[in-house]
C-alpha cells in the first residue's frame, strides 16, 4: 500500500524550543488511543473527524487548529476524507508554554485555514529534501 503521508525530521537542536517533526497525515493512522510522547500542534487541511483527548470528544474540520501536550491520551478519527498536518515540539520551554497557555485544556480553534498555504509550502519543502 502506497502512503501519501509525509514526515520531516528536524535535526537542528536548541535547548529552548525544538521543532522535532513536521508531518502530513492522509490516512487514519492515529485512530487508536495514543499517549503523546511530545507536544504537538495540529491543523486540519481537509475533511472532518473527531479529536478524542483525555476522554473528551470534539469535532474537527477544515481549518481546525488544536494542541496535544506530552503525556495526554488522544486519537484523531476520520469521518470524511480527513487530512491534517502536525508539528511536534519539545525543549526546555515546551512544557512551560503548554502550562502557561493551558494548551492541554484548550479546545479546538476554528477558522485557521489561512495558515494552510504556509503549512503546504513547508510540507513541499520537506519532501524535496
Amino acid at each position: 500500500m502506497k502512503s501519501e503521508n509525509v514526515c520531516k525530521f528536524n535535526f537542528t537542536r536548541s535547548s529552548d524550543l525544538i521543532c522535532l517533526n513536521f508531518i502530513k497525515e492522509t490516512q487514519n493512522s492515529q485512530s487508536h488511543d495514543i499517549l503523546a510522547k511530545e507536544n504537538a500542534i495540529f491543523l486540519v487541511g481537509s475533511g472532518s473527524g473527531r479529536l478524542i483527548r483525555n476522554g473528551a470528544e470534539q469535532k474537527i474540520s477544515f481549518g481546525s487548529l488544536f494542541f496535544v501536550c506530552a503525556g495526554e491520551h488522544f486519537s484523531v478519527r476520520a469521518e470524511e476524507a480527513l487530512e491534517y498536518f502536525y508539528i511536534t515540539f519539545g525543549g526546555r520551554r515546551a512544557e512551560e508554554l503548554c502550562l502557561r497557555f493551558g494548551l492541554s485544556s484548550c479546545g479546538v480553534f476554528e477558522g485557521f485555514e489561512s495558515l494552510l498555504p504556509f503549512w503546504e509550502e513547508c510540507n513541499a519543502a520537506a519532501t524535496e529534501e
